[in-house]
């Protein structure tokens, strides 16, 4: 059967480190040291995994699995395996409140009504499933009104216009991600030990 992508890990890597990655331009006087700054719409995830030290029975699922992304050209979904739920008091079934969103913020519906810290900063979401999921921090604690209602404050900025009414996944939210290399080296401690490094940028 063919390979369907995104795929996922077999299970948690031992290490997982998450950086987020602007792209901001600066540029200085030689004069008078004055900086201009512009921050350009291109920042993104990047995930470098590293598995605990693993015998040949549960080492081979891990390699085989990475070694099936085919390099740069499959996908897998990534998050953050320490912050699988939120810290706020969100519960229920949130949604996309309005169609045509851009950037930073984001206009969520369905939220529990008047709720302080519904969600905290440091929360993840994700939008989409599958091969569109996008994953986001919330970068401010957020409340919602007598409505249900709140707008968040997200990084990255939405990748793409979500739906109305799209829903806002926060228990174990992922991204799609890719492999920064063709290139993947194991280890075997032989007889029976093997550990995998590997660094992902977002599949953008």
């Amino acid at each position: 059967m063919a390979i369907t992508y995104p795929i996922s890990l077999p299970s948690t890597p031992a290490q997982v480190t998450i950086t987020p990655v602007d792209t901001v331009a600066m540029s200085k006087s030689p004069f008078t040291s004055q900086q201009s700054v512009y921050a350009h719409p291109g920042e993104y995830w990047q995930i470098d995994i590293k598995t605990p030290n693993m015998d040949t029975e549960d080492g081979r699922p891990f390699v085989a699995a990475l070694t099936s992304l085919r390099g740069m050209y499959g996908s897998i979904l990534l998050g953050d395996p320490a912050c699988k739920s939120p810290r706020g008091a969100v519960t229920g079934s949130p949604t996309v409140d309005g169609s045509g969103q851009t950037g930073f913020e984001l206009a969520v519906q369905s939220l529990p009504v008047s709720t302080t810290g519904v969600f905290l900063a440091g929360d993840y979401i994700q939008i989409g499933t599958g091969s569109s999921a996008k994953l986001y921090m919330v970068m401010a604690d957020a409340d919602s009104d007598a409505s249900g209602l709140a707008t968040l404050d997200i990084w990255p900025r939405l990748r793409t216009s979500p739906t109305d009414g799209q829903a806002i996944i926060y228990n174990s939210p992922v991204g799609v991600f890719r492999r920064m290399s063709n290139e993947m080296p194991w280890t075997w401690d032989i007889p029976k030990i093997t550990s995998v490094s590997l660094s992902f940028i977002e599949a953008l």
